[in-house]
């Protein structure tokens, strides 16, 4: 089987050869993973059956650079990325006030560069192809309004995160289409919704502003054929059945430390695949190899039964994991 089968197959809950895996690492681990297999396409040395195409609006798409650690991104947010970091941070939002008057959203039509993406998918045709859009509606929010400002506002400013909410995604309905016009095998949307401990709001309050919002964006992957996938970190148990409702096919990283993997398969496993859970808060850094591979065997059996399971981490891999123990997962992972 091609890599692109074996996940087509375990999205369609059928058992495979091997599992399909990925292991995804920042810039720290693959430095370390350099050093040990030399100057390579590391996606080839690990194996990895997923290539994703992403537009990042907050780095890639600069208007302006501030100094050499700070710009300003699409959106007017200004960003601070120091030296060897991947992930930058939010130092100043755009929307100091729970209003949207005077505030122009970039032209989603402008804000992405298209022409590398037809030699994307030709460099990755065995792979399963994924398109996808990061801080697709909660942490956009935040982003533009601030973490406090905008957890704050859902009680005191309900009308005006109704207005973001829908501006925000009438911008991604945008970008969604025109990234479902390349032949993507699924689409995958970013957001961060769960705590080490239930959701960061209340589940019926995420029904009210999140669900039919998010619904329009699924449809329009499903109208364009293909399944739709979506990351959250934390416990989101809560509203599996809603993400499932409103067409929800794959969900990952599976954070280990924060959901009950036996509970997530028995109840949800005949409708979704699910993509993740080698814990990169506990195992990966601070376990020994032989515990990572036990780890691995174990989500295989729960996990990977009758298909529907992806091995992975549960996050992009960071410099705190030890060689040895990257090492230990890509040899597990391609054992049956």
């Amino acid at each position: 089987m091609t890599r692109k089968e074996r996940v087509i197959a375990a999205m369609n809950h059928q058992e495979t050869d091997i599992f399909p895996y990925q292991m995804d690492c920042l810039s720290a681990a693959e430095r370390k993973l350099k050093g040990w297999f030399g100057d390579v396409d590391l996606n080839e040395v690990i194996g990895n059956h997923i290539a994703m195409f992403e537009p990042s609006y907050y780095s890639i798409f600069k208007t302006e650079d501030i100094d050499n650690n700070r710009f300003r991104d699409a959106f007017g947010a200004v960003w601070e990325l120091k030296p060897n970091e991947d992930i930058g941070t939010v130092i100043s939002n755009p929307l100091k006030e729970p209003a949207l008057r005077g505030y122009e959203f970039p032209d989603p039509e402008k804000v992405m560069e298209l022409d590398g993406i037809p030699s994307f998918v030709e460099r990755n045709r065995d792979r399963f192809i994924i398109g996808a859009i990061g801080f697709s509606l909660y942490e956009r929010a935040w982003i533009l309004r601030g973490i406090e400002p905008v957890l704050f506002d859902f009680l005191e400013n309900p009308l005006f995160i109704e207005e973001l909410f829908d501006r925000i995604i009438d911008f991604n309905l945008v970008i969604t289409k025109r990234l479902c016009r390349f032949p993507v095998d699924a689409f995958h949307f970013g957001d961060d919704w769960g705590q080490q401990h239930g959701l960061i709001i209340d589940p019926e309050m995420w029904r009210y502003f999140f669900k039919k919002r998010l619904k329009k964006l699924y449809d329009v992957v499903h109208d364009a054929g293909v399944p739709v996938s979506i990351h959250s970190c934390g416990d989101i148990t809560d509203i599996i059945p809603d993400l499932i409702e409103i067409g929800v096919n794959m969900i990952m990283p599976l954070q280990a430390e924060a959901l009950d993997f036996n509970f997530l398969k028995k109840e949800y496993g005949k409708y979704l695949t699910f993509w993740g859970g080698v814990s990169t808060q506990r195992t990966l850094p601070f376990g020994t190899p032989v515990e990572v591979r036990a780890e691995i065997r174990e989500l295989k059996r729960v996990l990977g039964k009758n298909g529907g399971y992806i091995l992975a981490p549960s996050h992009e891999l960071q410099g705190d994991v030890p060689l040895e123990n990257m090492l230990a997962f890509i040899e597990e992972a391609k054992r049956q």
